[in-house]
């Protein structure tokens, strides 16, 4: 049983991978026993993304870097992705090199991972930052939820930039969002009332 709190949860093949706040990310078994994967140094895992064409799991932790580690074998640490300013707070894939982070500091990175290189970084409004991302490959849009109940929507040009082309006010706050690939649809989570 994992007693400390976590704090992201993401799918890697057939594998559970759960983070933690004190920096740790656990393999959840069959049996509900966890297996130790690796460790960020006493700063706590916001947000994952495992990479399953390169065999790679990236981490995003509190200390405003992403940790790009061979996966399965995690403790093979490949490079790190340096350029937010605060704490990561979402990453999603958008090609087989290259992954969207947000942070708190209010900035959108495109990152080509293999190479830890900035591709394009978006500023959005002071205290305003994205908390949730995702991504269709089909429509080619990132959803952005931030945190002043906004839904931003942005293409992707031919050149690979990502052009802000839509915005929706929300009345309430928003758990999750996610597209439904074979639909074309954006699903979006509500936050319950009272939590």
């Amino acid at each position: 049983k994992l007693t400390k709190k976590v704090l992201s949860v993401t799918f890697a093949g057939d594998f559970v991978l759960v983070g933690d706040k004190y920096g740790n990310v656990y393999v959840l078994k069959g049996n509900d026993d966890l297996e130790l994967l690796l460790g960020h140094t006493a700063s706590s895992i916001m947000c994952m993304l495992h990479d399953s064409v390169n065999g790679l799991l990236l981490t995003g932790d509190r200390e405003e870097k992403i940790r790009v580690s061979r996966f399965p074998t995690a403790a093979i640490i490949e490079r790190f992705c340096f350029g937010h300013k605060s704490a990561i707070t979402a990453m999603c894939s958008i090609s087989d090199n290259s992954m969207v982070s947000s942070s708190s500091d209010g900035s959108i990175i495109i990152w080509n991972h293999l190479q830890g290189r900035i591709v394009q970084r978006l500023s959005l409004e002071k205290d305003t930052f994205a908390s949730k991302l995702s991504y269709s490959h089909s429509l080619r849009v990132l959803a952005a939820l931030t945190n002043d109940k906004t839904l931003r929507l942005y293409f992707t040009t031919k050149s690979g930039e990502l052009k802000l082309f839509h915005t929706v006010n929300l009345s309430v706050e928003y758990l999750d969002l996610n597209f439904i690939s074979k639909s074309k649809s954006l699903m979006i989570v509500p936050l319950a009332p009272g939590v």
